[in-house]
Formats: structure tokens, sequence, C-alpha cells
């Protein structure tokens, strides 16, 4: 159920390897992980639904020039992951489709309460997820 922050951020970057092979010019991105940030354990697959709706909203949508930057680092007194993109705006009544709601799901399951997603889009449309560090496991 679970893999750590390294391990994630290298399937998703396999994705965005791919995606950008795929629409060639079309799609930069960007991801910054604090090293000690390397062991944490996540729900596996927790990272590429986000990331797949940056590319499925962004790029696929538009067919403009898609940017997408992800960054993992220790704040206060857990993880924050934000996933930034430079595609259209989130609606103001977010209906989670099947990705959105599996990332929900696996944070429900293994983080209860101990979790907070937000879905912003200013003042950079982004996806900032932050999990208790006394909840992420070593």
């Amino acid at each position: 159920n679970f893999s750590t922050v390294s391990e994630e951020i290298d399937m998703t970057e396999v994705y965005l390897q791919i995606e950008k092979i795929r629409f060639e010019d079309q799609l930069n991105y960007s991801i910054q992980a604090d090293p000690e940030t390397a062991h944490f354990l996540l729900p596996r697959f927790v990272l590429q639904p986000l990331v797949e709706n940056a590319v499925k909203h962004g790029l696929k949508a538009t067919g403009l020039m898609t940017e997408i930057w992800l960054t993992v680092r220790m704040e206060g007194e857990g993880l924050l992951v934000t996933l930034a993109d430079n595609g259209p705006a989130f609606p103001e009544e977010l209906t989670p489709g099947y990705g959105v709601k599996s990332v929900f799901d696996k944070l429900d399951l293994l983080f209860p309460g101990a979790y907070e997603i937000r879905f912003v889009n200013t003042p950079l449309k982004q996806v900032s997820l932050f999990i208790n560090k006394n909840e992420c496991l070593f």
C-alpha cells in the first residue's frame, strides 16, 4: 500500500517523461524534493493521478504549452507536497473524477484525519497535500 517519496517521485517522473515525448515541446516540468523527505512513506500512486490531471486538464484540454512544478518538503509538523501548473483554473465547485477520488480514498484509508488537501487558484493554481509527520511512516 505504501511507497517512499523517492519511489513516488521516480514513478511520476517516468510518467512525465513519457508525456513529454508524446507531446514534444508542449510540456515542461520541474521536480524538487528535499532530501530529508525521501524515505517518508506515502500511499502508492498518490502523486501520479494529480500529475495526470495537470496534463489532462492543461495540455490535452488546451493544446497549449503546459508547465508543471512538483515540490516535496518538510513544513512545520508535516510533509508538504505541492503540485502547481499553468493550466486552466479549478472550477468553483470541484467534482473529483476517478483519479482524484482514488487519492482521497487512499488518504482516508491510510492517514485518516491526519492529512489536508487543497485545490487553489491563487496566487498560483496548485494542489497541496499536507500529511502530519507523526502519521508519515519511515
